[in-house]
């Protein structure tokens, strides 16, 4: 009845074509976002736990590749954002240079404890011994029932047998992106994580490029649900959705995208545009 009215069963996006395809992003599934290096992975996952957090679900967050201070600027940003509106918001780039008043940092802080308290766990990668692995999220996962946990990135795990110097191969990323499934189902959440593209996608040119594009995409193609991905041009965010498990795709859609302001929203004017792949 709720997908008959245009509803979302899952834990919503903000993104209206994704979730009107996907039914937002729904319990037992694994699902990616994936691009090359530095397109803005990490804001796209940002802006799906705020979503989340912001629906009154609870998030596990493992940016795997950032210090916790700078997760926590672009946190600050998304929901100043959120809470604020345009033109309003924390600046990221005026907080990392600390041109932010106290008051105001305070002010935002009080209100998303007030609103948010005990929705968003985030791991601190610079206080750990070791890398994170499967079975660390998994047991966490017991103790605090996220609803979501999103992982940033996949290939940052630490797989099972691999030593922590050891290097990715399609053996140890199978174990990495089973396990997240595995994961999913078994405590009925909906696990995240992102990845990068391989070379053949950038020699290509393909500029919303597809499952066979994906690093270790075998591995990781094989057992996600969902894959959206992403690439820029110009002041735009693009995603399309690639793999939907028994669902529709979704085709290049623009998003409007301003992270020094924590606007990342699709845009409600799309335009037909020239296919960029050869």
């Amino acid at each position: 009845e709720d997908r008959r009215a245009g509803g979302t069963i899952g834990i919503p996006t903000g993104f209206k074509r994704l979730d009107y395809a996907m039914g937002g992003l729904q319990r037992g599934r694994f699902i990616v976002t994936a691009a090359r290096t530095g397109i803005g992975k990490s804001w796209m996952n940002l802006a799906f736990v705020a979503s989340a957090v912001t629906n009154g679900y609870k998030i596990g967050l493992y940016p795997l590749e950032m210090p916790i201070e700078e997760v926590a600027l672009r946190l600050y940003t998304v929901f100043s954002q959120i809470e604020y509106g345009p033109g309003k918001a924390l600046r990221n780039l005026d907080l990392a240079q600390g041109r932010i008043t106290v008051k105001k940092c305070v002010k935002l802080m009080h209100l998303l404890e007030d609103k948010y308290e005990g929705q968003l766990f985030v791991a601190d990668m610079g206080r750990l011994s070791d890398p994170y692995t499967i079975a660390r999220i998994d047991a966490e996962q017991a103790v605090y029932g996220f609803d979501m946990t999103w992982i940033d990135y996949i290939t940052l795990l630490k797989a099972p047998g691999v030593g922590r110097n050891g290097q990715e191969d399609h053996t140890t990323v199978k174990a990495l992106s089973n396990g997240c499934k595995q994961m999913a189902m078994k405590w009925k959440m909906v696990v995240g994580a992102s990845a990068q593209f391989n070379r053949a996608a950038v020699s290509g040119r393909h500029f919303l490029p597809r499952l066979e594009h994906l690093s270790f995409g075998d591995s990781i193609g094989a057992d996600c649900d969902g894959a959206i991905s992403l690439n820029r041009k110009g002041q735009y965010l693009y995603y399309a959705l690639v793999k939907h498990r028994g669902g529709p795709e979704v085709p290049k859609t623009r998003v409007l995208w301003n992270p020094d302001e924590g606007e990342i929203k699709e845009d409600e004017n799309q335009i037909e545009e020239d296919d960029d792949d050869e």
